[in-house]
């Protein structure tokens, strides 16, 4: 039977024109079986579809996700949803994967301070475009992403009575999203690294978290987030290290990154919002990120840092400088490592507080 729907998979595929992660149709519907070649992957923006698919099919060495996040006000509270359209052996963080390539992973903390996590299995995957938005619609998990044509608004609902499963994530947007090296426009360069794209449609958003999680309520207004990655080589062999992370403090709004690729050389890629409009960004310089207490960059074999700091030129000349705090973990398994926690960042020399997410990959022993 797998040989059989293998078949009808490359039958189908023979008749799809070359390119179509470029011009692709409003819906794509992605099978669990992993397409045994070569497969189209998109790492040049077009004029719409900003949050759609890049990879089309799936194939082993081939990854795509959409990630949302939303963080209490004071650091302590979050939950995280991550859509995969991914291989395991394309990125090999997630496990569920070697199962089922069409997977969900959920990750929560809770206000009394213990956490969870697990992941979903899917059948298939629809993905619908509109405008920049994409809905997204996990067959069989009870979970689902439904995005505006503008990018204004996203919900991630869940129904899942099985897994006791229920209610939204509500996001609305406080500015405009970005590529690496420049805004949501068409024929620009997607790759953060090579081989790894990234499109962050929402850097910031008022979020309404109103959850129930294995039976567990979990309800705060805070700081959302949206963004994707995906790649066509194995994620691994793409990076030495990695820092993301994104944070909320007073009326501003940050998305930073440092990167250490394969070859050794730093990257690094940062911007910044102050009531919604975009005061910051760069994918080359002016955006030095590191960890208090512990080496950069760092490996699986180095203490994991409970701070950073982040200094960041704005596009005025002046510096935006801060230090996030660990306050809770959502995942520690060495090679990748998120947390949850408090920033106090000053621009101007005006000190706020607020609350950030913020990750590491250490890929080297």
């Amino acid at each position: 039977m797998k040989n059989f729907l293998l078949g009808l998979s490359a039958l189908f595929l023979a008749f799809v024109p070359p390119g179509l992660a470029h011009t692709a149709p409003s819906s794509i519907t992605f099978s669990p079986l992993l397409y045994p070649g070569p497969v189209d992957v998109q790492f040049t923006s077009s004029p719409s579809a900003a949050d759609g698919p890049r990879v089309f099919p799936i194939n082993a060495t081939t990854f795509d996700w959409w990630y949302f996040d939303a963080v209490s006000d004071d650091g302590t509270q979050a939950v995280t949803i991550i859509f995969f359209t991914s291989s395991y052996i394309g990125f090999s963080f997630n496990p569920t994967s070697a199962i089922d390539p069409l997977n969900i992973y959920v990750f929560a903390n809770f206000p009394n301070g213990t956490s969870t996590s697990f992941p979903v299995p899917a059948t298939s995957v629809t993905i619908t475009t509109d405008g920049n938005g994409a809905t997204g619609e996990w067959t069989g998990t009870g979970i689902g992403f439904q995005g505006a044509a503008d990018l204004s608004t996203y919900n991630v609902t869940f129904d899942n009575a099985l897994l006791g499963l229920s209610g939204s994530i509500s996001l609305a947007s406080r500015g405009p999203g970005h590529y690496y090296c420049g805004p949501l426009e068409a024929g620009l360069d997607e790759q953060v690294l090579s081989n790894i794209g990234w499109a962050n449609v929402m850097p910031a958003a008022d979020a309404v978290v109103d959850l129930t999680l294995s039976g567990q309520p979990l309800k705060f207004n805070g700081n959302g987030y949206h963004d994707k990655n995906w790649g066509d080589t194995p994620f691994t062999s793409a990076l030495q290290s990695w820092y993301w992370g994104h944070a909320t403090f007073g009326d501003y709004n940050i998305v930073f990154f440092d990167m250490v690729d394969a070859a050794g050389e730093e990257k690094v890629g940062g911007y910044a919002l102050l009531n919604g409009e975009v005061i910051g960004s760069t994918c080359t310089t002016g955006m030095v990120i590191r960890p208090v207490g512990t080496p950069y960059p760092p490996t699986q074999s180095t203490a994991l840092p409970t701070q950073l700091t982040i200094n960041m030129t704005l596009n005025d000349g002046s510096t935006l400088s801060a230090v996030v705090t660990k306050v809770a973990t959502q995942i520690d398994i060495k090679l990748y490592t998120r947390w949850i926690g408090t920033i106090k960042g000053t621009v101007h020399g005006v000190t706020q507080s607020g609350s950030s997410v913020w990750e590491q990959f250490a890929v080297n022993p």
